[in-house]
């Protein structure tokens, strides 16, 4: 009796360790929030390396978020000799994409990384997550080593143009910064990196759209 009352006590206090820094990660990702109350928007550098298929990738992109509502999402490619750059713009739920005289028009086309608050979702219900440590050479920043949820893997790797292939307990970091707010979440797949760092926080409140979109 005594022997089960010890594994009990035991598994309580695993329980009580890990729910504290989880629901401590989950007041980090409220504060991300963009609400009349909370933030009024953020952008996302958003990185996927490694290789897939036999295939080498290496995507670049900027997601700059404002208000849930209006988006611009800036696609780097590079190849041997030129950098091109492809821009989409998201206004009130239409598309907008670059057409003939180098205009937007509206699209019906389907559009890739338009949802940056998944890479945050990530972190609002994770399976397991660590005490945290500092930063070494970033004392501002403390790092968590966690696993998330299958659920939310599957809804991120939707967002993801590149077919990377579904899998279980996928484990990865993230930092948070002095003031609270979540500053970056790696998700480490088997052969492919996710990294997406958050910056501009608070500081997107609005998007500067060509005219065409505006008129």
């Amino acid at each position: 009796m005594k022997k089960m009352k010890k594994i009990l006590l035991v598994c309580i206090l695993f329980l009580m360790v890990g729910c504290g820094n989880n629901n401590k990660l989950k007041e980090n990702v409220e504060k991300m929030e963009i609400s009349t109350k909370g933030i009024n928007g953020y952008a996302v550098d958003l990185r996927i390396y490694g290789s897939t298929n036999n295939t080498r990738v290496n995507e670049s992109l900027r997601i700059f978020n404002s208000g849930n509502k209006d988006y611009k999402i800036e696609k780097n490619i590079f190849d041997i000799d030129n950098f091109i750059q492809e821009i989409t713009y998201i206004r009130d739920g239409e598309i907008y994409t670059k057409g003939k005289e180098d205009k937007y028009i509206l699209s019906t086309s389907r559009v890739y990384y338009s949802k940056p608050h998944l890479y945050l979702e990530g972190v609002n219900n994770l399976k397991t997550v660590d005490k945290g440590s500092k930063v070494e050479n970033q004392p501002n920043l403390t790092e968590y080593q966690v696993e998330f949820q299958d659920e939310v893997i599957e809804e991120i790797l939707k967002d993801i143009e590149i077919v990377i292939p579904i899998e279980k307990n996928v484990k990865g970091k993230v930092q948070i910064n002095k003031e609270g707010y979540v500053y970056r979440v790696i998700y480490q797949f088997e052969t492919i990196t996710v990294n997406a760092l958050f910056y501009q926080i608070n500081n997107v409140s609005n998007i500067d759209f060509p005219e065409e979109i505006i008129y």
